[in-house]
C-alpha cells in the first residue's frame, strides 16, 4: 500500500470517528442527534427544547372565569416569589407566578388572570339607567325584570346607609305592586292653573302658574320617587340591595319614565373589594394595585 492509500485510509478513519452522526444522551430528553451538516454554529437550546419530555419552566397565560377557580388555580401553581397585581381601571387581577425579585430575575412568562364579571342583572339595569322610556317600553322593562324588585324595608329594618340615602333625596318607596301598576299605565293629565296676585302699593300684578298631575277621575296622582332592587353585582356573587330614584315627565300628554340607580359606582367598588378580600385571605400573596411590570 503506497503512501497515498495510507493517507486516504487515515482520513476516512478520522471522518468516521469524529464526523459521523451520533446520538447524544441528555438528561430530560429523548436524545439529540449530532450531525456535521454545514459545520454551522447553533444554540443547543433550540434542539434540546424540541426533544424535552417536559419544559424547563412553566409559561403561558390562563384566564379564569370565576373567583373560586382563580383562587384554586393560583394556589396550585404559586411559589414564594408569586405576586398579585390588581388593575382598578380594567377591574382585573393577575397573578405572576414567576415574579422577579431583587435577588432573582425572571422572564415572568407564567400568569393567570381574572376579570371581575358583572352579572346579567346588573348589566340590564346599567343599560337603561337614566334613559327615559315611553310608557309601553317602561312597562316591558319592569315586567321583564320584576323579580329584581324588592319590597320597601320595615321601619326598623332599614339600614343606616339606606336611610341616609332616602332622607338625602326625600324618598318615598314604591312597592313591587305599585311599580307594576305604574308601568302598566296610568292616564295622567296635566292641570295647569294660574293665579293673579295684585300689589296694592305698586299696582303691579304677578301671575303664578301651578301644575298638578291628576288621573282621569281628577284625583291627584302620587308617584313614589324611590324603589329598591336586589341583584347580584358580580356574576355568581352575593346579592346587593340597590336604591333607585323613579322619575317621570309629562309633556303634551305623553309620559316618559326613567330611573337612576343611586351610587351605582360605589356598589360595584364595594362588591369587587369584598371579592378582593376573599382572594387575599385564601391565596395569602401580596397584592399590588397598579399595572403589570413592564420592560423586563
Amino acid at each position: 500500500m503506497d503512501n497515498n492509500e495510507n493517507t486516504v485510509t487515515a482520513v476516512r478513519e478520522i471522518i468516521e470517528k469524529y464526523f459521523e452522526p451520533r446520538v447524544l444522551q441528555v438528561e430530560g430528553t429523548k436524545g439529540l442527534i449530532i450531525a456535521p451538516e454545514g459545520m454551522s454554529v447553533a444554540h443547543a437550546k433550540q434542539f434540546i427544547e424540541k426533544e424535552q419530555t417536559a419544559p424547563e419552566v412553566l409559561k403561558g397565560s390562563t384566564s379564569l372565569h370565576n373567583c373560586n377557580s382563580f383562587i384554586e388555580f393560583v394556589n396550585r401553581y404559586k411559589t414564594e416569589n408569586s405576586a398579585l397585581f390588581y388593575n382598578q381601571s380594567e377591574q382585573k387581577i393577575t397573578c405572576i407566578f414567576d415574579c422577579a425579585t431583587k435577588e432573582k430575575t425572571s422572564f415572568e412568562q407564567h400568569k393567570a388572570s381574572y376579570a371581575f364579571p358583572f352579572s346579567d342583572e346588573l348589566q340590564e339595569w346599567q343599560k337603561h339607567n337614566a334613559s327615559p322610556m315611553p310608557q309601553i317600553e317602561f312597562a316591558y322593562f319592569i315586567e321583564k325584570n320584576v323579580l329584581d324588585l324588592s319590597e320597601p324595608p320595615a321601619n326598623d329594618g332599614e339600614t343606616d346607609a339606606l336611610k341616609n340615602i332616602r332622607l338625602r333625596i326625600g324618598g318615598h318607596y314604591a312597592g313591587v305592586n305599585r311599580m307594576v301598576e305604574l308601568s302598566r299605565g296610568i292616564s295622567i293629565h296635566n292641570d295647569e292653573r294660574a293665579t293673579i296676585k295684585h300689589d296694592i302699593n305698586t299696582g303691579e300684578a304677578v301671575v303664578d302658574f301651578s301644575s298638578e298631575h291628576t288621573d282621569m277621575s281628577g284625583n291627584k296622582v302620587k308617584v313614589p320617587n324611590m324603589f329598591l332592587i336586589v341583584i347580584p353585582v358580580l356574576k355568581g356573587g352575593k346579592m346587593y340591595q340597590l336604591p333607585c330614584r323613579l322619575r317621570y315627565r309629562l309633556k303634551e300628554g305623553v309620559i316618559r319614565w326613567w330611573y337612576e340607580v343611586i351610587d351605582l359606582d360605589k356598589a360595584i367598588e364595594k362588591a369587587i373589594d369584598e371579592e378582593l378580600d376573599t382572594i387575599k385571605k385564601d391565596i395569602s400573596l401580596p397584592v399590588y394595585y397598579g399595572d403589570l411590570p413592564q420592560g423586563r
